[in-house]
């Protein structure tokens, strides 16, 4: 009766699915169809479904085409998406020129989206030179046009251009972090993240503090490691010294003491005494010579 049963749930699970497909695949057909019509929002559809593949056969090739079809409709998403294909380099050849001037294009048409990709580009100097005040300008304009995301953006650009009132600040919010006030940890969490984003050293560093602390509510040593490796790689000396002590420890990591002497090593090179010592002390007890 139990082996029934089962069989019968599987049977049923099977026809489920079989019918969950069917169901995709005609709505993937309907849009095809609508998009035949002259609906650039039903090109703009079959041509994501095609980039992610979802119902259909992940197709960049014609991702792009549709893409382009609902571009030359009007929907500006769909010209930044072939912007967004370029900069990647799905179903093209990667080319950050051709990717920088549709973004300008749908900017210049007060796209929020395209003004956000070239602040993102000009803030991390993918494809350009790296430009914190020009990122910031078209942050501004995504901003305007409706896009939250660049409006904090921006709000942390102005925070971060004066680097001393900004560590203050984060240090005292820290404070509060560490006396276990848990909607403070993440506050910090999401501005220094931002502000890392666009590669401060010690906000990078801030975020890995914040996610090894004893707070059990944000305790997250894997992420913790993940941002002292962003700061220790732009030589921010303390967060190489915490990386030491992850791998000495066996914290978010496999306890490594090569890895340990290594990192210790690099805080002591951008001048912290104390990965010096420790450098030498794990140099020890591995009887290196």
């Amino acid at each position: 009766m139990r082996k029934r049963f089962c069989f019968m749930m599987i049977v049923g699970l099977v026809l489920v699915n079989v019918a969950l497909a069917d169901n995709i695949a005609n709505k993937v057909q309907e849009t095809f169809n609508d998009c035949l019509k002259k609906d650039a929002k039903a090109c703009y559809s079959f041509a994501f479904y095609n980039h992610i593949g979802f119902g259909i056969a992940k197709d960049y090739k014609k991702a792009a085409e549709y893409y382009q079809k609902a571009c030359d409709m009007g929907i500006l998403l769909g010209c930044d998406k072939i912007g967004m294909m370029y900069e990647l380099g799905e179903g093209f050849q990667k080319d950050y020129k051709k990717a920088i001037r549709i973004y300008e294009k749908t900017c210049s048409l007060k796209d929020e989206a395209g003004c956000f990709a070239l602040g993102r580009l000009y803030a991390e100097g993918q494809g350009v030179e790296k430009n914190i005040s020009t990122a910031k300008k078209y942050f501004q304009k995504s901003c305007d046009y409706g896009e939250q995301d660049a409006c904090d953006k921006v709000k942390t650009l102005d925070n971060t251009q004066n680097d001393e009132d900004f560590m203050k600040e984060l240090e005292a919010d820290m404070q509060k972090c560490e006396n276990g006030n848990t909607t403070m940890c993440n506050a910090i969490v999401k501005a220094a993240d931002l502000a890392c984003s666009f590669q401060h050293d010690y906000a990078c560093y801030v975020v890995g503090v914040v996610y090894s602390s004893e707070n059990r509510d944000i305790q997250n040593y894997h992420k913790a490691k993940e941002y002292f490796q962003k700061a220790c790689d732009m030589k921010f000396a303390p967060a190489c010294f915490n990386l030491g002590s992850s791998y000495a420890l066996g914290k978010g990591v496999r306890q490594n003491l090569s890895n340990a002497m290594e990192y210790f090593g690099k805080a002591c090179d951008y001048g912290l005494q104390q990965g010096c010592n420790n450098y030498k002390m794990i140099r020890g007890k591995l009887n290196i010579r």
